[in-house]
């Protein structure tokens, strides 16, 4: 009688559900800020217009390009790039750089980095691209971070979620 009760024991404790895992209750979204990643066939400039439209501003920018220069140019493109004052410079102490020259593909390829592009940076970036020869690498990430009205957060990843240009729009959060 005592098999047949640890039997049923251990059947019971054994056929119990899990307790589900979820991901930590957010405690509360990041103020004015929505990020958002264009479809990889959209333009910088394309971005660009369609953040202006809003009359909103981008924080920063995340993305991948590909220089058609060739591989002689890669200092002359690092130094350039380096030359913004937008342009977040790499921190690292062992001389690795975010622009280098990939054999595989044959081209220039820079993971850019660049902060608080007003419309002057804006505008000087576009004249970069075009001065090195540079397109949004079709498979690197893209994030653009957006400055928008607190409050209207998800009002603003709704609103860029419904473009053609936009592969996702969300608004980020604290979490405990």
């Amino acid at each position: 009688m005592n098999h047949y009760l640890l039997v049923w024991v251990a059947l019971l404790v054994g056929c119990s559900k899990p307790t589900p895992q979820t991901d930590p209750e957010p405690e509360t979204l990041v103020p004015e800020r929505v990020i958002v990643a264009f479809k990889p066939a959209t333009s910088t400039r394309q971005g660009f217009d369609l953040v202006s439209s809003y009359k909103l501003s981008v924080s920063s920018l995340n993305i991948r390009y590909v220089s058609s220069l060739p591989a002689d140019s890669l200092a002359y493109v690092t130094r350039h790039m380096y030359s913004k004052p937008y342009f977040v410079k790499p921190n690292f102490t062992d001389g690795t750089t975010l622009i280098s020259y990939v054999d595989s593909t044959r081209s220039i390829e820079a993971f850019v980095v660049l902060q608080e592009l007003t419309a002057t940076h804006q505008k000087d970036w576009l004249s970069t691209i075009e001065h090195l020869h540079l397109s949004v690498a079709l498979n690197g990430p893209s994030r653009w971070q957006l400055n928008v009205e607190k409050g209207r957060e998800k009002q603003w990843a709704s609103e860029f979620n419904k473009s053609s240009l936009v592969d996702t729009a969300y608004v980020e959060y604290f979490y405990k």
